[in-house]
């Protein structure tokens, strides 16, 4: 049986005591824990083995010279362990002792990383800090937390790692017209879900953010996959996603009025010069990247 470890205290799999001493708090897994969600079978991106072999081949792979041959690895907010598999087999094959364990506020996908060889610590990422750790990693949760706490992971992430230890990341982004545009749809929503906390940043931004704690990026981003998307597509997915906690038709279609007045009021105000943002055949569309960046403390 794998160790489940909360607050730095092992406890089995079983206890209720999990339940009663820990809460989650991030807008993020309040809604996995809520709708019960299998992300590695239900989610395109987090059940994708190639996004996980791109992410390690390109953010890893490259950087393991930083690395001593025992390395002590963290998935922060790493669900269910298909990445944090991946990273250890990886880091064996490259000849490293990799000991992994996944940070994660979901208990369900602390118990299913562990069927996969993967420790587990339930933490809110805000309020964990690791120990004279190697490696750390966090992919596609950072816009899952508000800017102050996006500002606390950081900072108990440089605190966690030893000096020289590496923390490579992937994060949703785009131009600052774009993140503008999805930050203020997130604090519509917020209107109607008041427990959520979304907060996109520039990439310009989380650089200085990172560097701002004390981060020096090494080397250049990455790689920086992207597309495009249509933007009532993005409402009605970021609508369907709290749906679950919705009082009825009329929030809904007061949300998507109120969005739709947002979204045309920031086309037509003659201020949109980014090739993210764009108008094709009467439709609004913006384009979101994914870099993955590698900070050393």
């Amino acid at each position: 049986m794998q160790n489940l470890y909360l607050c730095e205290t092992v406890i089995d799999n079983h206890g209720d005591e999990m339940e009663q001493t820990f809460k989650p708090l991030s807008a993020g897994v309040l809604k996995d824990i809520d709708s019960g969600i299998d992300l590695e079978n239900e989610h395109p991106f987090f059940n994708s083995h190639e996004e996980a072999d791109l992410f390690v081949e390109n953010g890893i792979v490259p950087h393991v010279d930083a690395l001593t041959q025992s390395v002590k690895f963290f998935d922060l907010g790493g669900g269910q362990g298909l990445l944090a598999s991946k990273v250890k087999k990886r880091l064996n094959e490259l000849g490293f002792q990799c000991s992994a364990a996944v940070v994660d506020g979901n208990s369900k996908f602390i118990e299913q990383a562990g069927k996969k060889g993967i420790n587990g610590i339930l933490a809110n990422l805000e309020e964990f800090q690791g120990h004279e750790v190697d490696l750390l990693t966090m992919r596609m949760v950072n816009h899952y937390n508000d800017a102050p706490k996006q500002a606390l992971i950081a900072r108990n992430a440089y605190q966690s790692l030893k000096k020289g230890g590496l923390f490579v990341i992937q994060f949703e982004s785009g131009s600052a017209e774009a993140c503008e545009v999805r930050n203020r749809i997130a604090n519509l929503l917020t209107q109607f879900f008041p427990s959520i906390s979304y907060y996109w940043p520039p990439i310009e931004t989380f650089l200085l953010q990172m560097q701002g704690v004390g981060f020096q990026l090494r080397g250049n981003i990455a790689c920086e996959p992207s597309y495009s998307q249509d933007i009532t597509t993005l409402l009605r997915n970021a609508w369907q996603r709290h749906a679950v906690d919705n009082r009825g038709t009329a929030n809904q279609q007061a949300f998507f009025t109120q969005a739709a007045y947002l979204v045309l009021d920031f086309f037509s105000s003659g201020d949109v010069t980014s090739q993210d943002l764009y108008e094709s055949q009467g439709r609004f569309y913006m384009k979101t990247c994914y870099p993955i960046a590698v900070f050393q403390k």
